[in-house]
């Protein structure tokens, strides 16, 4: 197994226990279309750790990208909620998703024109 792989592994499971225990506290707020929908996030994201070197590197790519697009639906949530500090992490694991989203898209190979 790569380290690529390795990495990409690990963050699914982080991604998906983060939200998996995000969707406990909107249930808990009666949050019951958000914690379903981070369940089902967090379910898909610890699905996706099995198949992960099947996936090409786009889907990847796109992986990443969604899973830090969450991460700025859970913090704003949690700011609307009134919680003081801990959407501040959460704006911290969006950008930093985003921002491994975009360093992968860099680093895509660009396949040579025939010709």
């Amino acid at each position: 197994m790569g380290k690529l792989f390795l990495k990409q592994k690990l963050t699914l499971l982080s991604s998906g226990f983060i939200l998996l225990i995000t969707s406990i506290d909107s249930f808990g707020n009666s949050k019951i279309v958000l914690g379903s929908f981070y369940i089902i996030a967090g379910l898909l994201n610890l699905a996706a750790v099995k198949i992960v070197e099947k996936f090409v590197f786009q889907v990847n790519i796109a992986l990443n990208f969604l899973n830090g697009v969450l991460m700025f639906l859970i913090a704003y949530d949690f700011i609307i909620s009134g919680k003081k500090y801990l959407p501040y992490a959460y704006l911290i694991a969006g950008v930093t998703y985003i921002f491994v989203s975009v360093i992968f898209v860099k680093k895509i190979p660009v396949k040579e024109k025939s010709g």
